[in-house]
């Protein structure tokens, strides 16, 4: 498989977003919390959790592509071409 460039613009970013909004999170189900006596750390704003998303969705789509590797030359090959493109 050849490695392709992720799109740019909005078109990608609605894809990746759709798609996260049409799956059931895949997340394990949070243990209770342990009760503090210290204050409670802030949510992360809407906006960075959806960047986090998308550095995730990119890391994954990375490693998935390396994983297709047949043998070490060619995993050397394809960070080489990954690290041109990035």
């Amino acid at each position: 498989m050849r490695f392709s460039a992720p799109i740019d613009g909005w078109s990608a970013y609605y894809a990746l977003l759709s798609d996260a909004l049409a799956k059931p999170s895949q997340r394990a189900p949070r243990a209770p919390a342990e009760p503090s006596t210290s204050r409670p750390t802030p949510r992360a704003s809407l906006l960075e959790r959806v960047d986090h998303w998308f550095s995730d969705q990119r890391s994954r789509a990375r490693e998935r592509y390396l994983a297709e590797s047949a043998d070490l030359c060619e995993l050397e090959s394809r960070m080489r071409e990954i690290e041109r493109y990035y």
